[in-house]
């Protein structure tokens, strides 16, 4: 969303990600090298906390939204 674009980010990135079966340990360094550069740069700064509410119907089980885009997830729903 922020459009963030920075080389060295991308490479740590790709170097956590190339690390993280053979060597965790290494691999936790680099991510945590990784969210120190981007924190320091804050590409991104939250000024809203959305928060929703849904009613549904007391026939619907199992409704669960979807993190990604905010709405439901519609394979996971059942009715009654």
């Amino acid at each position: 969303m922020a459009g963030f674009c920075d080389p060295q980010a991308d490479r740590l990135a790709s170097q956590a990600q190339a690390a993280q079966q053979a060597d965790p340990a290494a691999a936790r360094k680099l991510w945590a090298k990784l969210d120190r550069l981007v924190t320091n740069q804050a590409p991104w700064v939250p000024i809203l906390n959305a928060s929703d509410t849904v009613f549904v119907s007391a026939r619907v089980g199992n409704y669960q939204e979807s993190p990604s885009y905010g709405g439901p997830l519609l394979d996971q729903i059942w009715i009654r």
